[in-house]
């Protein structure tokens, strides 16, 4: 039967990606029972790495504490001595959460996402022939680094795993532990064409952990 070729680790992540998206916006509820527009933040990336779908876009929108995102993008051809590892369109769909620092320039985060992991190939499959795009979960750590203009420095570090990647069989010889830094840049775009001498709208003046 095909439903016996399903490994059952796509299913549990299947599972955990429902949870996450029934259960964050209810974390985001408690935390604050409503939300004016003015405390919505929207930022657009552009940049290289996981979150971006190799070469590409990564796209948020949040409040308080919580932001969803979307990653689209190009993975370009590769040559590794005699491998040629084929280009791909990719995307990814996760979530934040922002911490609070006490900065209206720092903004540390902690990301999950289920979707594109990486394009690889390892020595030891030789000629074999493999899955080379690889689909999964993975991790981001990292922080967004903001100006009082909107413009935005992200910095993070991407992980995943082959305990946590869909169809574990199609990836021979995938890491254990993958790990990667991702760098993106962009605009804050709820902070676009505000002046500096007006309030800023600024993620961590409106999160108070203690509430």
């Amino acid at each position: 039967m095909v439903l016996k070729r399903i490994p059952l680790r796509v299913a549990f992540l299947v599972a955990c990606w429902a949870l996450l998206t029934a259960t964050v916006p209810l974390f985001a509820q408690e935390q604050k029972a409503s939300w004016s527009s003015s405390e919505l933040f929207s930022n657009l990336n552009v940049g290289i790495g996981s979150p971006y779908g190799g070469l590409g876009l990564n796209a948020e929108l949040g409040a308080g504490h919580f932001s969803s995102f979307l990653g689209l993008g190009y993975a370009p051809r590769r040559r590794l001595d005699t491998i040629t590892i084929d280009p791909t369109f990719n995307y990814l769909l996760g979530f934040r959460y922002y911490f609070n620092v006490n900065s209206n320039v720092l903004y540390p985060r902690l990301g999950v996402s289920l979707g594109w992991v990486t394009n690889y190939y390892n020595e030891r499959i030789g000629g074999d022939s493999y899955k080379q795009r690889v689909e999964g979960m993975s991790i981001q750590a990292g922080t967004q680094i903001v100006s009082a203009d909107g413009f935005i420095l992200s910095l993070d570090l991407s992980m995943s795993s082959r305990y946590v990647i869909l169809n574990e069989d199609e990836h021979p010889y995938f890491y254990d532990f993958y790990i990667r830094p991702t760098l993106g840049v962009g605009l804050d775009i709820g902070r676009l064409g505000l002046k500096r001498n007006k309030r800023k709208t600024i993620k961590n003046d409106r999160i108070d952990p203690l509430n």
